[in-house]
């Protein structure tokens, strides 16, 4: 057991609501630190940080409503989840490196697109994170890839997404994909 405290970060917009959360928690219990956002980029940035083991949401922020804001706090704990596999860096570097060689060369030969696609037991948090993760590297090296999750419209197959996904990342010379 660890002998920090466990860190909640607390993302509310309104002072009074956060200190009135704040306050509670801490008298509730002296292990919480409690860290504040007011808005969902500030407690996004926080989490880049340090993660958080809880975070409270407000779902209507200056920056951001509803389920958008829940998503987002939830794509990026789930990315930084991922991430802190220790082959991760590694390995979706050698990727995004051979891609960039490859692409390039896929035009030169007349290819008019390329598909490029990322599976994960349930097709809803590891793929999506790599696809666009990879998307966003190829977008900063002058390509457009569209990305497709085709999983993330459909219900769960079951309480543990036994069957397999997968996320497609699909770039298309015609579509103005351009190389670095």
């Amino acid at each position: 057991m660890s002998d920090q405290p466990t860190h909640v970060l607390l993302i509310e917009d309104n002072p009074g609501d956060a200190d009135l959360v704040r306050l509670r928690l801490v008298e509730s219990n002296s292990d919480l630190r409690v860290s504040c956002a007011d808005r969902l980029s500030t407690g996004l940035a926080a989490m880049e940080v340090e993660q958080p083991v809880v975070v409270l949401l407000d779902l209507n922020l200056p920056d951001s409503h509803g389920a958008e804001t829940f998503r987002a706090v939830l794509d990026r704990a789930v990315g930084d989840h991922i991430a802190g596999d220790e082959a991760y860096e590694e390995a979706l570097t050698r990727i995004e490196d051979l891609l960039l060689i490859l692409l390039p060369r896929y035009r030169a030969e007349g290819k008019s697109y390329v598909s490029i696609a990322f599976g994960c037991t349930g097709g809803r948090h590891r793929s999506v994170h790599v696809a666009e993760r990879v998307a966003a590297r190829l977008r900063a090296a002058g390509f457009s890839p569209s990305l497709d999750h085709r999983d993330l419209a459909t219900p769960p197959r079951d309480g543990i997404e036994r069957s397999a996904g997968a996320d497609d990342l699909e770039g298309r010379a015609d579509d103005g994909l351009q190389g670095g």
